[in-house]
């Protein structure tokens, strides 16, 4: 059910304007009032046409931190440096160490083929998002910056499917806690 989900918001969004949407998300992080009370940042390096937020480490203020995939195939986290490589799935992944205290992240940003209302997304299918996601602190925020077009009412769910507590679109950021079944 979810493989022609993933199939038709790759095509989405490869005809969607990256560059100007990113700039526009970043814009909406940059002025939101949780980002800015965050010190421990982990972002992602995008890939295929998802939203960059890769602008957002000129804020010298903050820690800012990668996935890195470690060898028992699992996400963990890599201070940002300036140098990267490509590590599994060709992914870029800082050079840094890897750093086992995912725990101290405050505000995490999640890649995503769609997201919905309720704050649940459609990943490329591996599941390493959700295993990570519940590694973290309960404290730590979840957003997921997506494109306006790939943001829907609803998608399938799975029971180990992790939930974000934000939508980061173009336009506005969306609470999902608020929203009750």
């Amino acid at each position: 059910m979810k493989n022609p989900l993933r199939q038709k918001a790759i095509s989405i969004r490869n005809t969607l304007d990256c560059t100007v949407n990113s700039h526009s998300v970043v814009e909406q992080i940059l002025n939101w009032d949780i980002f800015t009370k965050s010190c421990n940042i982990m972002l992602y390096y995008p890939i295929k046409n998802e939203i960059s937020l890769l602008d957002i480490l000129q804020v010298s203020d903050k820690n800012f931190y990668f996935p890195k995939i470690n060898e028992f195939d699992e996400i963990c986290i890599s201070k940002c440096t300036n140098e990267f490589k490509r590590g599994k799935y060709k992914i870029p992944e800082p050079l840094s160490e890897i750093n086992e205290d995912c725990k101290k992240i405050d505000l995490i940003f999640i890649p995503a083929l769609m997201a919905d209302q309720w704050g649940y997304r459609l990943g490329y299918g591996k599941g390493y998002y959700d295993r990570f996601l519940k590694k973290l602190s309960k404290h730590t925020v979840k957003a997921i910056p997506i494109y306006s077009e790939l943001f829907k009412e609803d998608l399938p769910i799975d029971a180990h499917d992790e939930k974000a507590d934000y939508i980061v679109l173009p336009n506005k950021i969306v609470d999902t806690r608020v929203l009750i079944a």
